[in-house]
């Protein structure tokens, strides 16, 4: 369980820091991690590779989304992304990351909420 924790706090500071510099287009690739990882969207290219994390295959949407993870920490640890304009607010960030992945959209992680 420590293992899968530290991968998630590890993971998502790694994926959810927004890069002003890519564009906002949306072009997604779809991403497979090893299997602690599963799948993760990218708004698009200049994301994906602002991600550096090199675990990553890209690969289709469909085949992606078979490897969602749900199994989030119920740890309250809001924080809100923002898609097209919407902002929303996720109970933490590993939530945000498993609805992009269940919906296609890419709320990229805007800040926590205290």
């Amino acid at each position: 369980m420590k293992a899968y924790v530290t991968v998630c706090l590890i993971f998502g500071f790694v994926l959810s820091s927004g890069n002003a510099a890519c564009p906002e287009t949306e072009d997604v690739v779809w991403a497979l991690g090893h299997r602690l990882i599963g799948c993760q969207n990218f708004r698009n290219k200049c994301y994906f590779e602002e991600a550096k994390y090199s675990v990553f295959n890209i690969t289709t949407k469909e085949e992606c989304q078979k490897y969602c993870l749900g199994l989030c920490p119920l740890i309250r640890s809001p924080t809100t992304g923002k898609y097209r304009g919407d902002t929303k607010v996720f109970i933490n960030d590993c939530l945000r990351r498993y609805h992009n992945c269940r919906t296609g959209e890419t709320y990229i992680k805007n800040h926590a909420i205290s």
